[in-house]
């Protein structure tokens, strides 16, 4: 309780000092550069990951002593990782080195405005918890993209965005942005599942809502060689998108654009309203291992590369792969800064795997020449997440 009530304290002051400043200033005080981590573990892989444990921590501390005086912060207790985690927002992590046992990386993060006193400072956590919104008044933002040639368009106005405004007009759970200079500043264009969480959850904050969506609709897809739209749902969340859903829906000879994207948002309504009724039933909380199907046969054995371009991105991959319909385990047996190479033991057979992960949103794929001499060695298989 004492430190849930000095982490009010020091968000509130913050927020005292920071409230005349900029917001592009005041962004400045959430980032934590230069945070060098240097551990030595049973192997690489232990190493990167306690290393990228203790980077947090150490931001953390670092972030701390910008806000409490001296004689406080000697007393303060640093909270335990998990109530660490969630207050980041972003990291970066260059000049990563590894060894066979030692990792050692320079960490840059940016935590949440959340910490500085953006939430209500007269609330303490405990009384936030203890007051939830109820389901049926949490309103959530909907950011609808079309793409086309690769290229994201979210604010111009034609039959895509229009068809979202119209269907959403008169809906009191779902909130369409108006698309205003602020809005834009907020997501652009270019960035699309690439955004910045600071100043989306702005976006957030103006709409009165509680979380927001992306929804992806690309009406230049294929399906067993037939053209469909694919409708793609994320959940905005602090460290990035997470996939929500995806389905598709057929595009009709001689339809216009406007009737194709007005079925587009009559659908993707649907889906939405069908979750967060879902969401609102008094269902019994399980985790997803528990409701994952079960695939009988043999266990298998599958040996695959993964590329990555962050922690962030092998992180989620990983857990991606591990929460896969017939996966029971994945074994790491080589870490690099952008490579792994995985041991993946699962039940059932490859097509069912390959299957599987795509629901993941990861994609599988066989070796150019399985049949070719790898050493003795099992053949290596390609595993990435699918964009």
């Amino acid at each position: 309780m004492y430190k849930k009530l000095l982490l009010t304290f020091v968000g509130f002051l913050a927020f005292c000092v920071l409230s005349n400043m900029p917001y592009a200033h005041a962004q400045d005080n959430y980032v934590v550069n230069n945070v060098l981590v240097d551990v030595t573990a049973n192997n690489a892989v232990e190493a990167r990951e306690l290393a990228f444990e203790a980077a947090q921590i150490k931001a953390y501390e670092k972030l701390l002593a910008r806000f409490l005086p001296p004689a406080e912060l000697e007393t303060f207790e640093t909270p335990p990782l998990d109530e660490i985690s969630p207050l980041v927002r972003n990291f970066e992590v260059s000049d990563e080195r590894l060894s066979s046992t030692r990792y050692t990386g320079t960490y840059s993060f940016t935590f949440k405005p959340h910490f500085i006193g953006y939430d209500d400072p007269t609330q303490s956590d405990i009384e936030q918890v203890s007051q939830p919104l109820d389901i049926n008044e949490r309103k959530t933002l909907l950011i609808p993209i079309v793409q086309r040639d690769g290229r994201n368009f979210i604010w111009s106005r034609g039959p895509h965005r229009d068809a979202w405004l119209n269907h959403f007009l008169s809906n009191t759970h779902f909130i369409i942005p108006e698309g205003g200079a602020d809005d834009r500043v907020a997501l652009r264009d270019d960035e699309g599942l690439d955004y910045d969480y600071g100043r989306l959850n702005h976006m957030i904050q103006k709409y009165g809502t509680q979380d927001a969506k992306i929804i992806i609709t690309n009406p230049q897809s294929r399906m067993n060689g037939i053209p469909v739209a694919k409708i793609t749902i994320y959940d905005v969340q602090p460290f990035g998108a997470s996939f929500n859903e995806e389905f598709h829906i057929p595009i009709y000879s001689q339809e216009t654009a406007q009737e194709l994207f007005a079925r587009v948002a009559k659908k993707s309504s649907l889906t939405l309203e069908k979750q967060r009724k879902a969401d609102s039933a008094d269902l019994e909380v399980v985790e997803v291992e528990d409701i994952r199907p079960i695939i009988t046969g043999p266990q298998q054995i599958l040996s695959a590369q993964l590329t990555f371009r962050s922690m962030r991105e092998w992180v989620d991959l990983k857990s991606s792969i591990e929460r896969t319909a017939g996966v029971n385990s994945v074994r790491v047996k080589s870490l690099s800064a952008q490579n792994a190479v995985i041991e993946l033991l699962y039940q059932g057979n490859e097509m069912q795997l390959a299957q599987n992960l795509n629901k993941m949103r990861v994609d599988l794929r066989r070796p150019f020449n399985t049949l070719g001499n790898n050493y003795g060695r099992p053949p290596l298989y390609f595993i990435s997440r699918i964009q």
